[in-house]
Parts: C-alpha cells; structure tokens; sequence
C-alpha cells in the first residue's frame, strides 16, 4: 500500500459512486401486487387465463359522496351528475356509472312497447320521493350506489387495463382534482390506481425512517465502541457507499423498488458495517501492540480479510438461496441483498485502508492508545 495507489483506489470509487447516484435519480417505485403470486403454480395460471378471457377486476375507481340531509335532493344530485359528466372526459376512463344516469326499460301497458326511462328522476324534484322508494325496493342497488342511511351515493368507474404506475398516478390526480372542485360534507376515492400510489409514497417514507433509524442506532453504537468521529464516519461511508452502488447495480438492470427491496438499505447498512468493525478494531489492537500506522493498517486487513470473506461469503450466500423462491419480489429481494453484502466487503477492503492511510484520523489513534477497557469488561461479563 502506497499514496498513490490509495488515491487511485479512492478515486475510482468516488467515480462510481457519482455514477451510482446518477442512475438512481431513475429508479422508481413500482406497485404490481400479483408479482406476489408463485410462478409455475396451477392456481397463479387459473388465474391470469381467466383475467385474460374475462379482464381485470380491480382496474377501477368508487367515489362515495355523502350528504347528511340525505342523498335524494335535488340541488345534491345536480352536483353528482356534473361530476359524472366531467369523469366522462377524464383520459383513460372507460366508463363511468353515476347513480343519476342509471336507467330502467319498461313496458307501456296500453301499446305494449319497450322504452328507457331514468330510474332517477333528479332534474324533476316532485318524483324524487316515488324515485327513492322504487329504488329501495329493488334489488342490486343499494349497498352498490346506494347507502342502506340514505345519506351516500357512490359514482362507479372502469379505467384503462393494466395502466403504468406513471399513468396510475396521473389519473388519480386528475380524479381527486375533480372530486375536490365541488363542495361534499364528504367525500371518498377509492381503486387500485389511488391505492398503488398511496402505497409506493408510504414505502418511500417508511424506507426514510427505516435508513435513518439504522443509522442512528449504528452511529450511537459506533461512538460507543471506538470514541471518535472517524471511528463513526469511516464504517458508516463504506456501507452507505455499498448501499449507493447496490441500487446503481439494480437499476443498471432495469430493477426498480419494490415492497420487498423498500428493506434492502436497512440490511445492507445492518450486516456490511461488521466488516468494518472488524477491520477497526483489529487495526487498534495492532496500533496497541506497538506497530506504527502502516504496518498496523496491513497487518490488520491481512489477519482478517480471510475471516471477512468467509462471513460476508456465506451471508451473501444464505441470501442467494432466496433466488429458489417462486415468488419473483423474494427471489429478487435475495439476489440484491447477496450482491449488496458483497459489495460491503469489497469496499471494506479498498476504500478503508485507503482512508485510513491518507488521513490522520487523530481521535482514532489517541483512542487506541488508551487501554482497552473492553476486552476486561467483556471477559468479566462472560
């Protein structure tokens, strides 16, 4: 190990790691729940045949509107059809099923011809009380667009098949708009499409809190063990390092998120800061012994590096035989957290050392210097 091969090793890192953070402005957070199913499972294909005879059963939007006074008044069910009018014009809505558009075929008892008749006469207040009854005798109705209180409606609509989650987003936006630009005492939406992106912003903030834990506890614990800033620092680079390049790897592959990988960082950050720890604590023993900063730095990665690799190794490993999963978000899940732990060590055993030997991390060493008190307190706990 020299200075220049320190700032080489360095220099090489930090380039990929610019790499890493520009591919993962790109990465994205995908919603896709049947993913979930086993391959190869007789019921999984049952299932996707009869979707593709018969279509999706979940591409569709409910808005419930209440109205305390109860739903059968006039100046309500006006606002209700003019939303129903303007979903019509709302990109990839396929059809749209308002309680004041529905309609009935009846027989004229004297010429006996079929006609379509509104079943919901709203523009005509003096046969909304005859409207209701009618309706509450029928059957198929209420519990459908009608509350058994009478005091909430429920506009039915289909979307387009399968849609992006860029499009999800896009059309659950433009709904919501809608529903928000007419005066409701409540007002609900509901479908797969809202539901994909309330998920994917609760995985994205669920994953800010499971990081920023991780690291809190780690930095907390670091501070504990080694009593300097670089000793917090160092371990801490390397892993999130390792997590940057994880996700850069994902994405060169064309992987995005999901709600298995939103746990990734956490283990990454968890199990590739031992490497670290490791290699610190041996390089402080050695600085204890007497040896001077160099020959401390190689003898330390050269007594551990073979026990490292075995650990890191069958970590990544024991991840790795998630791949035998039929569940693809599992079997992905495996083969990132694998290629994440590896990468962990790789670092470990590149970026360390050359830290440790360009900079003069002062703390670290007057701390090793002190005498271990660890060992003694740890011999007597055992």
């Amino acid at each position: 190990m020299n200075k220049s091969s320190s700032i080489i090793a360095l220099g090489g890192i930090v380039a990929v790691t610019i790499l890493s953070i520009f591919l993962i402005t790109g990465l994205r957070f995908e919603y896709d729940f049947e993913a979930f199913f086993p391959q190869h499972d007789p019921s999984t294909d049952f299932y996707m045949d009869f979707r593709e005879r018969f279509e999706t059963d979940n591409d569709f939007f409910i808005i419930v509107l209440e109205n305390e006074n109860g739903i059968f008044d006039a100046p309500f069910l006006a606002r209700v059809d003019s939303l129903a009018e303007n979903l019509k014009g709302v990109n990839e809505i396929v059809e749209v099923l308002s309680p004041t558009q529905l309609t009935e075929f009846s027989r004229d008892p004297f010429i006996g011809t079929v006609f379509e008749r509104p079943l919901l006469r709203w523009n005509e207040p003096e046969y909304l009380n005859q409207d209701s009854s009618l309706i509450y005798s029928r059957d198929g109705l209420v519990g459908i667009f009608f509350s058994e209180d009478g005091k909430s409606l429920a506009i039915n609509m289909k979307h387009t098949e399968r849609l992006s989650k860029e499009k999800c987003d896009v059309l659950s936006d433009q709904i919501t708009s809608l529903v928000s630009s007419y005066q409701w005492d409540k007002a609900h939406v509901i479908g797969r499409a809202l539901g994909q992106k309330v998920l994917v912003e609760l995985m994205i903030k669920e994953l800010t809190i499971f990081i920023s834990l991780s690291l809190l506890i780690t930095v907390i614990f670091l501070f504990i063990a080694f009593r300097s800033g670089w000793g917090i620092v160092i371990p801490t680079l390397v892993v999130l390092i390792a997590i940057l390049w994880t996700l850069g790897f994902m994405r060169i592959i064309g992987k995005n998120m999901d709600l298995m990988l939103t746990i990734l960082p956490t283990i990454i950050f968890v199990v590739g800061m031992s490497d670290s720890v490791h290699v610190l604590t041996k390089y402080m023993q050695e600085l204890r012994n007497g040896r001077d900063k160099v020959d401390a730095i190689r003898y330390a990665f050269k007594s551990i590096r073979l026990a490292t690799f075995l650990t890191a190794l069958t970590t990544s490993i024991g991840f790795l035989t998630l791949v035998l999963s039929d569940i693809k978000p599992i079997s992905d899940f495996g083969i990132y957290t694998s290629v994440g732990v590896m990468l962990a060590y790789a670092l470990t055993f590149t970026m360390l050392p050359a830290i440790l030997f360009l900079a003069k991390p002062k703390r670290l060493s007057e701390f090793s210097t002190n005498e271990d008190v660890w060992s003694a307190k740890l011999q007597r706990l055992f």
